[in-house]
């Protein structure tokens, strides 16, 4: 599946405007020790944690259900009230996520370039209803 220029432009910018903006925090990790349990459209179920910078997922249900992984550095940023726009890279998988998360709508948008660059390249476009945010306790 070809992508299109400025498909992911179009996503930054629409994401960039469902609200108003606030100003960046200074920690791009503002979102460690922040679990979240979602679903996406078509059944697929996720966690995902935050912790140390880093990132994990596991898909819990749906069509890939059993798939994990771990270990992906993240950046966040606040663009509004418990909304944020979250990106992180898989690199051996040739995968870059864009994600907006809205904790008060309890709603999760992700645009992804899967496979960029290869026979399988392809997109990424859905939506996911939030199930459970969690705060996970603090390591010693």
């Amino acid at each position: 599946m070809k992508i299109r220029n400025g498909l992911l432009t179009c996503v930054l910018v629409g994401a960039l405007s469902l609200g108003p903006v606030v100003a960046q925090e200074a920690d791009p990790h503002m979102l460690d020790g922040t679990e979240l349990e979602y679903t996406y459209t078509d059944g697929g179920s996720v966690i995902l944690t935050f912790y140390d910078g880093l990132l994990k997922f596991r898909w819990t249900a749906g069509p890939n259900e059993g798939a994990s992984g771990e270990g992906f550095e993240y950046n966040a940023r606040m663009i509004g009230d418990d909304r944020y726009v979250v990106v992180w890279r898989m690199i051996e998988d040739r995968n870059y996520l864009t994600m907006v998360i809205d904790l008060g709508q309890s709603s999760l948008f992700t645009s992804a370039l899967l496979g960029y660059g290869t026979e399988q390249e392809g997109v990424l476009f859905d939506e996911a209803t939030i199930h459970r945010v969690g705060r996970l306790k603090p390591q010693p």
